[in-house]
Parts: structure tokens; sequence; C-alpha cells
């Protein structure tokens, strides 16, 4: 994979038989479909190679290359996790601040998520709301889950949110796009919403979490709440 984005930044028409719709951005994708699928395959194997590896140079060596990939790839929603992450980890595990390995590293984790965060992530979600539909699209996302919540308290199921979910969609646009007229002056874009409302086209919630939220209701939330709570006990668990 790496191998790959060092080719995809130096000319990206290389691998372009690897992918159905040539790219139109400088943002690498590797071998997924966009940016937001390959960062989340990226950092998974990126994270297996630096703790399986033994080797001292060859740590050094798969985590620059790690930093220099994630970089390219430039997804807004990585740093801000990375960020999030960060801070959680650096406030909850307080013993790890007399460790000099451990606090030298959350200290190199602390700098590179508040550059990304401050450097990409604000910049691209700011240009993104003036210009494209992707911030709009998956705010409207993030609320709907909050109606479907109250309404349909078991979700819209896996068929049926087909027939239910583009009436949702469109509230929730209109709750995002009032809020940020009222308070910034800003429209959000419809275009994306409007296309996935009419034609059924990649319609959901646009994210892995929303999505089984919205399929499964109650139970959606608890499935996460389980996975986050046994997680959080077994790192806890451990001697970080």
């Amino acid at each position: 994979l790496s191998c790959v984005a060092f080719i995809e930044y130096l000319n990206p028409k290389l691998i372009d038989f690897f992918h159905s719709i040539p790219k139109e951005y400088d943002r690498l994708r590797l071998l997924s479909s966009e940016p937001s699928h390959a960062i989340l395959v990226y950092t998974i194997f990126g994270i297996l190679s630096f703790s399986l590896v033994k080797d001292k140079l060859s740590k050094i060596l798969s985590i620059l290359v790690f930093i220099t990939v994630i970089y390219l790839i430039q997804s807004k929603g990585f740093f801000i996790s990375l960020f999030l992450a960060t801070m959680f980890t650096f406030f909850t595990y307080r013993k790890i601040w007399l460790r000099l390995k451990t606090s030298v590293i959350i200290f190199l984790m602390t700098i590179f998520s508040v550059y990304g965060l401050f450097n990409i992530a604000i910049p691209a979600i700011l240009f993104d709301i003036e210009n494209f539909s992707s911030f709009s699209t998956r705010l409207s996302g993030i609320i709907s889950l909050f109606l479907i919540l109250i309404k349909f308290p078991i979700g819209l199921g896996y068929g049926t949110y087909l027939y239910l979910y583009p009436d949702i969609l469109n509230k929730s646009y209109t709750i995002a796009n009032n809020f940020f007229i009222n308070h910034f002056g800003i429209t959000l874009s419809y275009v994306e919403i409007e296309n996935m409302i009419s034609t059924g086209i990649n319609l959901g919630a646009k994210a892995s979490i929303p999505q089984s939220i919205m399929f499964n209701g109650w139970l959606g939330v608890l499935f996460w709440a389980i996975i986050f709570y046994n997680t959080f006990k077994l790192l806890s668990n451990r001697n970080i």
C-alpha cells in the first residue's frame, strides 16, 4: 500500500486501471474508492506493521512512511479522530505521564494531530462548507440519527429505509441549513442530498456507525456502546 501511495503521488494515472472513475483531486485514495476508505485500511495495516516489526530501525522506517502517507491522504476525519483519541488517552491514562517512552509518543501524536487538525482538517471543512456537498450530507446524516431514534426506535430496517429515509434526510438537511443560515449566513449545498433522495443511489448516513444506527435504531447504539465498553476495559487492563 505504501508503494501504491508513492506511485499514485508521482503519477496517479499509473493506477487508474484499478478504479472505475478517475480522481479529480490531489489526495491519495490508494486502491480504495476514496480517501476516507483508504485512510481506514492504511491505518489498520500501518499500526499492525509498527506493532509486529521487532527491529528498531524497521519500526522507525515504518512510522516515517506511515506519517508521510497519512499526510498525503489528508483525511479530515482521521485528523479529527486522532486529535480526540490523543486527548482522551492523555487525560485518561495519567500514569503514562511518568514514563518517558510513552510520554514522548503521546507528545509526538499531539503535535501531529494538532498540526493536521488546524492545517488540513479545519481548512478543508471550511472549504467544503462553501464549495461542496460532503459536509452538508454528513451533517444531515448525523442529525437524521436523532430523528430516527425518536420516531423509529428499532431503526428503519435493511430494506424499508429506502422508503423512509429520504424524508428524514430532507428534514435533517432543513434543520442543518437553517442553523447555518441563522448563525453564520451560509447556505449548505443540497446537491448531493437531492441526488440521493431523487435517485436512491448512495442513499444512507455516509458512515458505518451512523449507517448501522439508521438500520437498527437503539439496538445499533447498544451494539457500539458494548464494543466501546469492552475495548476500553481491555485497554484499561493493559500495562501501557
